[in-house]
């Protein structure tokens, strides 16, 4: 619901971040195997979030990219 956009997400996310990382980052794999084009959304959220991509690449392996 939020990862497809709402009005609160921003408060949402920032909450769940605090409390639960973990919870966060496998919404966002579970949402990016849904459909590789979803990158773009997560990386809005990491970006709202002010987190580095790398907090959630480097945690699991996975075919996503990102170059340094």
């Amino acid at each position: 619901m939020f990862l497809a956009g709402h009005p609160n997400h921003q408060l949402v996310f920032m909450r769940i971040w605090q409390i639960r990382p973990e919870y966060l980052k496998n919404a966002f794999y579970k949402f990016y195997e849904d459909n590789p084009l979803n990158i773009t959304r997560i990386l809005d959220v990491a970006q709202d979030l002010k987190v580095s991509v790398y907090a959630f690449v480097l945690k699991r392996p996975s075919n996503i990219g990102a170059d340094p």
